[in-house]
């Protein structure tokens, strides 16, 4: 409808009531009712998303049947990022850049601790422990720390980026032509490019994720 395109395309919500009326009913509507870390019966697969802010890194793990037919947030949270004092998107200050850096990437590293190497959390409804599979960390801002971090860290742990056909974002456009350096998955909207440091990047399609959800 009209009110949702202006909302989400023009970025002009109407003036009136927001579009989407939340109530404590609506809310509770959307809880899984499932024990914080543990996975909902016949959910067997755990992802994680991250997403770097320039004080604090926000994390969501979510558990999935292999075909996708349920999922359920199961944990959510923030870990603090101990920045310097200042303006952090100042790059022409080199001292808060770098000291900037080697916090988020510490921040960073605490999470993978806390989920990895047997130091999982989560489990399944029987108490056996369940590892998550796969980490997408947004490189969206702080590239090359993302970068860094995703080398370091192995296979499950995959640099990504999120095109949307929004104001000032760049549109999601798979490539026509796959080669040794791209993959794509049509169905599944996402494809990867590898990048000159020789890690992949994903790309993903925002919009058809965000409907999908």
């Amino acid at each position: 409808g009209i009110d949702s395109f202006s909302t989400e395309y023009q970025n002009e919500p109407p003036a009136a009531d927001s579009v989407y009326s939340f109530s404590p009913e609506t809310v509770a509507g959307h809880l899984s009712e499932c024990p914080v870390m543990v996975l909902p019966v016949g959910c067997t697969r755990l992802v994680e998303a991250i997403d770097i802010r320039g004080r604090e890194i926000h994390f969501v793990v979510m558990a999935a049947k292999p075909d996708a037919a349920q999922f359920a947030v199961i944990d959510y949270g923030i870990r603090r990022v101990h920045a310097p004092e200042g303006n952090l998107t100042d790059q022409s200050d080199r001292a808060v850049q770098g000291a900037l850096q080697m916090a988020l990437l510490d921040a960073l590293r605490q999470r993978r601790m806390e989920t990895t190497g047997g130091a999982t959390p989560y489990m399944s409804e029987d108490g056996r422990p369940v590892e998550i599979e796969l980490h997408l960390v947004d490189s969206g801002w702080m590239t090359e720390v993302v970068y860094q971090f995703v080398r370091e860290s192995g296979p499950r742990w995959r640099a990504v980026k999120g095109d949307q056909n929004k104001k000032g974002n760049r549109k999601y456009i798979a490539p026509l032509r796959l080669s040794g350096d791209t993959q794509s998955d049509s169905p599944n909207e996402w494809f990867a490019k590898k990048q000159p440091v020789g890690l992949w990047l994903f790309h993903l399609n925002v919009d058809h994720w965000k409907l999908f959800t």
